[in-house]
């Protein structure tokens, strides 16, 4: 699938949204929620913090590393 992709910063963005969709096993909801200040770099690699999710209906937050 990110072979399909095109060139340049669009493709570039999918390959990143579906690259940490997978590896997160994130929700398309939770995807698309996702801010920049959500994202964190951190040793062990990237870190992202999930606002919102159907198992969170309270909107607590947990962080993905």
């Amino acid at each position: 699938m990110l072979d399909e992709l095109p060139a340049g910063i669009l493709g570039l963005r999918d390959r990143a949204l579906i690259t940490l969709g997978f590896a997160g096993a994130l929700r398309r909801s939770e995807l698309v929620a996702l801010d920049v200040a959500d994202l964190a770099f951190v040793p062990e690699g990237l870190e992202a913090l999930v606002r919102h999710s159907k198992t969170d209906q309270d909107g607590e937050g947990h962080g993905l590393t």
